[in-house]
């Protein structure tokens, strides 16, 4: 019997002492986490947004750079496959220039190209691929510090209708192909 009225005594010691001397750390660890959104409210309190409800999707979505396989359907809220382009294109030009000069190529159309590949010989300096007389994108090539192959994905299409390459020491060439499509 004295075990348990001594049990007892220590239980009602350490109820005072915590209730007393250890009031403090234990009330503060208790305390609740308050946040502070700093960010731009609206006139009820509520955190601004721009977009609000639900967002109509619609579209074409491309697998790979090359080919877009996938459209949406959102009337019959369903993704079904469609055929690839008819105008994806392949090889589409080749440029050739003699030692320290430029050769143009005009193409006899417009294209929006997604994907290029480049392939020159070591004496290619630049590539230029122009619009309308406008500079749209450059390469440099292995004379010029740059590389003699390139396959670049672009996420926005680039627009060009000629191809300038610009030689070194010695005659130089290079070949495009392109993913993309026709324009005109």
């Amino acid at each position: 019997m004295s075990k348990v009225i001594a049990v007892a005594f220590l239980l009602v010691c350490a109820a005072l002492l915590g209730g007393t001397v250890l009031r403090e750390p234990v009330a503060s660890a208790a305390q609740s986490i308050g946040a502070t959104i700093v960010g731009p409210l609206d006139a009820q309190g509520d955190v601004k947004v721009h977009e609000q409800g639900t967002a109509s999707v619609s579209g074409t979505v491309g697998l790979s750079p090359s080919a877009d396989t996938v459209k949406i359907d959102p009337s019959a809220n369903a993704v079904t496959p469609v055929s690839a382009p008819s105008d994806t294109l392949g090889q589409i030009v080749g440029a050739a220039a003699a030692a320290g000069q430029e050769g143009t190529t005009p193409l006899n159309e417009v294209v929006d190209a997604s994907l290029l590949v480049v392939n020159s010989n070591d004496n290619v300096d630049t590539i230029l691929f122009t619009h309308n007389g406008q500079l749209v994108f450059a390469l440099e090539g292995p004379a010029g510090n740059g590389t003699s192959h390139y396959v670049l994905p672009f996420s926005t299409p680039i627009r060009f209708d000629s191809v300038t390459v610009s030689c070194g020491n010695a005659q130089c060439d290079a070949g495009v192909s392109v993913a993309g499509r026709r324009v005109g």
